[in-house]
Formats: structure tokens, C-alpha cells, sequence
């Protein structure tokens, strides 16, 4: 090329050769290099928080997943206004941190893995599941705080609702 870049259009046979000393980029398009992707990553890191939750909200029953959702992204407890629904790994960091509570939990995590056989013998009453094809069922991941203990629940279904931030 007449601007001094190489442009490789095929397979380039380096012969077991390697590029090294790459200075640091100049440019959005340029090359990084070792050095600075970590000096990148340490800058970054540095101002992070936790990405896991640090406390859960107190427990409110017998809502279903709309409710519950609605609950976490509008609660005020203990001065803070920042609460969300967990996820089914943000949850399970809290098993065992609340005994008295042996009901279910909502979650945000999806399962559309469980055939909806596999729903209606665990499902009392049995209902008919929404389905994404003929034989996937779509529901939320529910998880049990006193064991880590997780089903799929359906939409409608009332269940226990924690909040974390």
C-alpha cells in the first residue's frame, strides 16, 4: 500500500516466528500489547465494586414474578432505594444466611430447558406451562434460601420474593 501498511489477505506462514516489542498503541485500530492491557485492567479494576450483591431485602410472600419484579425495582429499606431482583447465583450466595424461610424464591434467571413432562410432575396442580417450541418450557429459576435447593416456576405462580443490592 502507498500509506506503508501491509494488508494480508491470505494465510501468513510466519515459520514459527513471532511479533515482539509492539510499542503501545497510538490509535483505536493499533495493536496492545501485554504491558498495556493489564495497565488497562488494573485501571479498571481499581474502580470497581463487588459485583455481587451485599444484602438481601426482607422477605415478602405470595407474590408472582410480575409483582415481585415490581417490588425490587420500586422498594426503599434500610435508606436504600438501589434494590433489584437477583439472579439464582446472587441468591445462592445467601443460603443458610435466613432459616426461617423454607419457601421458594423468585429470580431473574431463565430456564427454557425442562420439558413441560418434566413441569407437570412437579407442578401441583398441574398446569399447562407457556412453551417456546413443542416440547421447551419457559418459566423462572426459583431457589429455596434454607437449601440452595432450585425448581422452575411459572409466571403466575405466587412465590416468595427477596430483593438484593
Amino acid at each position: 500500500q502507498t500509506d506503508g501498511t501491509l494488508r494480508i489477505r491470505q494465510d501468513l506462514n510466519m515459520a514459527d516466528q513471532r511479533i515482539v516489542n509492539v510499542a503501545d498503541p497510538a490509535g483505536a485500530q493499533h495493536v496492545v500489547n501485554r504491558r498495556y492491557l493489564e495497565d488497562f485492567v488494573d485501571d479498571q479494576m481499581s474502580g470497581m465494586s463487588s459485583r455481587f450483591p451485599e444484602e438481601i431485602s426482607t422477605q415478602a410472600t405470595n407474590l408472582t414474578f410480575a409483582q415481585c419484579a415490581f417490588r425490587c425495582r420500586t422498594l426503599t429499606e434500610d435508606g436504600h432505594d438501589d434494590w433489584g431482583m437477583p439472579s439464582a447465583d446472587e441468591l445462592s450466595q445467601f443460603v443458610n444466611n435466613n432459616p426461617t424461610s423454607s419457601s421458594y424464591s423468585w429470580t431473574t434467571t431463565v430456564d427454557r430447558s425442562r420439558t413441560a413432562r418434566a413441569y407437570q410432575i412437579n407442578s401441583s396442580p398441574i398446569q399447562q406451562p407457556p412453551f417456546i417450541n413443542n416440547d421447551t418450557y419457559d418459566g423462572r429459576v426459583v431457589v429455596r434460601l434454607t437449601t440452595g435447593e432450585t425448581r422452575v416456576s411459572d409466571y403466575s405462580e405466587q412465590e416468595s420474593c427477596f430483593c438484593v443490592r
